[in-house]
């Protein structure tokens, strides 16, 4: 079994930056979902609530990132002028980031059409998570790595009417799979030199209903409505499988993935 695909979502529910290779870091790769809009609250916002957040392309620079609307126009952001803590909360999380300048969230909250902000995780982030003792999360939604597999893939697009692409589920780990769903039951996995381990299965939402490219809702509400059907677990309609690492390290497409027994 091999990995087939690695992403990088730099801004969380903004596109996907494909690689050929990530570091893993013991939050999430580096470079992924480092970043997050929120409210002038500080609640986050994804495409959940704001479809068009799927047609953001960010690009990873040395500095920070390069933000690109839908309309085309760029904004470079600097990982400088994030200095000050503010409060966020991502779902049930209230933890501190970075704030950035007004002139950063002014051009966002202008494109965007709604008043925003834009904040960074920093270095070391502030939020925890359980599973792993405690270590540390990105603005990633519950876990630091997302892997799927395209056996598990190919089961659901036999079962649609219209076949979907991976691009729906937002994995970082893409593998071509043994059989379907079997990275359900995945504990202890090792990808070249980098250890993972696997602690629940990822119960899935309505984003998966949006084409990535359009932005546009299913009207047949798939393949959410389907997933229920078909692989219905105690987390919900479930789709890949939630991982956090072991060590850190760097990992690429075509590394061996391995099952530790």
């Amino acid at each position: 079994m091999k990995v087939t695909a690695l992403n990088l979502y730099p801004v969380k529910s903004m596109g996907a930056i494909v690689v050929d290779h990530a570091q893993v870091g013991m939050q999430g790769f580096v470079g992924d979902r480092e970043w997050l809009v929120a409210d002038m609250s500080g609640r986050f916002i994804t495409a959940r609530e704001v479809e068009s957040l799927l047609l953001w392309q960010p690009e990873l620079t040395d500095t920070g990132l390069r933000l690109r609307a839908p309309n085309g126009r760029a904004c470079v952001v600097h990982r400088a002028d994030y200095q000050e803590l503010a409060n966020v909360i991502v779902w049930k999380d209230q933890f501190q980031a970075y704030s950035g300048p007004a002139e950063t969230d002014a051009w966002l909250s202008d494109q965007m059409g709604m008043p925003c902000r834009l904040f960074y995780v920093g270095a070391a982030p502030h939020r925890t998570l359980a599973a792993n003792g405690g270590g540390t999360l990105s603005f990633a939604d519950g876990a630091p790595y997302l892997l799927t597999s395209e056996v598990s893939l190919n089961a659901l697009n036999q079962a649609l009417q219209s076949p979907v692409s991976m691009r729906r589920f937002r994995a970082n780990i893409v593998v071509d799979g043994l059989e379907p769903y079997a990275e359900d039951k995945w504990k202890d996995v090792q990808i070249g030199g980098v250890l993972l381990t696997g602690f629940k299965p990822c119960g899935r939402c309505k984003i998966v209903n949006l084409d990535p490219g359009t932005a546009q809702l299913s009207p047949e509400k798939e393949p959410l409505k389907t997933l229920a059907k078909t692989h219905q677990l105690a987390q919900g309609a479930c789709f890949g499988m939630n991982f956090y690492a072991r060590s850190v390290g760097r990992i690429q497409v075509g590394d061996h993935v391995q099952l530790q027994t």
